[in-house]
């Protein structure tokens, strides 16, 4: 099961489109797609094919709407997935997943499915919008690319 790459939603998103088929896509170079494959070190191919990509919203940033969908793609990991692996894009999207944001640090919870203990991992990282400051420090470029291929 590939991680799955979470964004808050997508600025090209027109209305009838499938909301996650363009989620943090690579193209057009300027996108947040594109950025974090240059940020991870990965051609674009590659980063196609390495991860699942969602965003929380379709189209405009809800707050409600964007948890609702949190709590949905974590609903789907443990019933229907078995996905154990999220990369979550920036503070927005890090607490529609009900956690404090740490970027460049390597969250987990825990979760009981038939009896079995089993953990989650999300790798919280700075929005790769390209106006996060965060990663202006090559140390944070460094410790989410280590991060976040780890996952892979």
């Amino acid at each position: 099961m590939k991680p799955l790459l979470v964004g808050e939603c997508n600025p090209y998103y027109r209305e009838g489109d499938d909301p996650d088929r363009y989620a943090l896509y690579p193209l057009p170079e300027g996108a947040s797609g594109a950025r974090l494959a240059r940020l991870l070190g990965m051609r674009k191919t590659d980063y196609l094919r390495s991860f699942d990509r969602a965003n929380l919203c379709a189209g405009v940033w809800d707050k409600g709407a964007a948890r609702e969908r949190a709590f949905r793609l974590l609903s789907e990991s443990s019933l229907v997935t078995d996905r154990r692996e999220f990369v979550l894009c920036g503070r927005k999207v890090t607490e529609a997943f009900g956690f404090d944001f740490v970027p460049g640090e390597l969250l987990t919870d825990f979760l009981l499915v038939d009896g079995v203990s089993r953990m989650r991992r999300f790798a919280c990282l700075p929005h790769p919008s390209g106006r996060s400051r965060l990663w202006n420090d090559p140390t944070m470029r460094t410790r989410v690319r280590e991060l976040v291929l780890g996952l892979l």
